[in-house]
């Protein structure tokens, strides 16, 4: 009993310890998705302007955590399914207590290529973080994901959490990790391809 408990108070407490450290993201209280800027693992900055009209993936991974394995693969297959799709990584500790991903950048890259994914072009992996639902990307994403049934935490409840956007970047669907499974995204992304764009969207 004493051991459950334990787990439970490990599994739960990082939700009400979330922070992030503003030396590694920038902070904007984003309005959209398109006013979103981050940074990417070498340094560059990020303005993800260049997203519009295309549906993106979003994914919180970490190398060393149990849902690796498959969350990569899920990753590496809808990456050579939907060869225009945008592929955002952000490696991430899951709080300041709980860290299951690499420490430097070459580690981080190196373990997401030994998953066969092919970094570059449409596939964007960001700077290490903290991970925060209440700043930059997460924020927005949490904030804007379609709510389905009665329970709606906000934060994101652990790693391997697939967001995907359309392509007018005003719906967001959201995938939790245990759910995140390779056939669901893809029905996901399959139907965002058929979003209609604006005129103005272009």
């Amino acid at each position: 009993m004493r051991i459950l408990s334990i787990s439970i108070i490990t599994l739960f407490f990082p939700l009400y310890t979330l922070r992030m450290n503003s030396k590694e993201t920038k902070e904007i209280n984003a309005s959209s998705f398109y006013s979103i800027k981050d940074v990417a693992i070498d340094g560059s900055e990020v303005d993800f302007t260049r997203f519009k009209g295309e549906v993106s993936l979003i994914v919180n991974t970490a190398c060393t955590c149990g849902l690796a394995k498959e969350g990569f693969e899920t990753i590496r297959k809808l990456q050579e399914e939907f060869k225009d799709l945008n592929v955002l990584l952000f490696p991430s500790a899951f709080s300041k207590i709980i860290n299951q991903e690499k420490n430097t950048p070459k580690e981080i890259l190196q373990e997401i290529k030994k998953a066969n994914i092919t970094v570059g072009g449409r596939v964007v992996v960001f700077n290490k973080r903290v991970i925060d639902s209440s700043k930059g990307i997460f924020d927005w994403l949490t904030r804007n994901y379609e709510k389905t049934g009665w329970l709606n935490i906000k934060a994101i409840k652990w790693n391997f959490t697939m967001f995907v956007v359309d392509r007018t970047g005003t719906k967001v669907v959201r995938h939790d990790p245990l759910a995140a499974k390779y056939p669901e995204v893809k029905k996901t992304i399959e139907k965002f391809y058929t979003t209609e764009l604006p005129n103005s969207s272009k």
